[in-house]
């Protein structure tokens, strides 16, 4: 959206909440619509109304947490999610807004822990896995960081975030073949993004295969 959509559309959002300003749901609403505009600072000003009015609501502060961390507020979100958890110790969303809280400071050991407390309630947890990878890639521990990454592409095969990192794992470990078809993989599943190419050609040339460099870096200035 332009600027002319992300205003038209703020205008049609304060029209109706005009029409009824008690109604949280519609707070709720809105900030999701601003969130969708990523225009963060108006989706925590439109979340916090809605808690105001409805402060049981896990929902409510579970989006509450996650628009300040989009905000970059932190410390706020974290807060926030303990909030949520003194209600459902159990609930992963807001374990795992903890966790990227934590990923964000580099306290690698807080969100390690938080972790270990996901995987004992749900091994399938994409995200967690994703984010156990990123605290191994800090330590250098690349072949450990694709095994998560691996147990992630399980659970969401079509994410090309995790192709991607693992890829960037074995380039950083120096096992170009793997590399190569990982970034190749991510680059079928994404062909807009011109970067897998060029990191297609790049191993091509650390592996002296000319064809395949120059082939890549054709595709990559497409």
């Amino acid at each position: 959206l332009d600027s002319k959509d992300i205003v038209y559309a703020d205008k049609l959002i304060k029209q109706s909440l005009e029409l009824n300003d008690k109604n949280d749901y519609a707070y709720f609403v809105a900030a999701k619509i601003y969130a969708a505009l990523s225009w963060w600072e108006k989706a925590v000003e439109s979340i916090k109304h809605a808690i105001e009015l409805n402060s049981d609501s896990l929902e409510y502060k579970l989006d509450y947490a996650r628009y300040l961390l989009n905000s970059s507020e932190l410390e706020e979100a974290i807060k926030i999610s303990n909030s949520v958890l003194k209600q459902n110790s159990n609930l992963i969303d807001a374990l795992l807004i903890k966790v990227e809280a934590f990923m964000r400071q580099q306290k690698f050991s807080d969100a390690d822990k938080v972790l270990a407390k996901i995987f004992k309630l749900d091994m399938n947890s994409a995200k967690a896995h994703f984010y156990k990878a990123q605290i191994f890639k800090s330590d250098k521990k690349y072949i450990k960081a694709v095994d998560e990454l691996k147990y992630a592409i399980e659970i969401e095969p079509n994410n090309v975030v995790f192709y991607e990192n693992i890829a960037e794992c074995y380039f950083k470990a120096e096992v170009y073949d793997a590399a190569y078809q990982f970034y190749k993989e991510a680059s079928n599943l994404d062909i807009t993004q011109a970067k897998y190419k060029y990191m297609m050609a790049k191993i091509s040339v650390i592996q002296e295969d000319s064809v395949n460099a120059i082939s890549n870096f054709i595709l990559a200035k497409r």
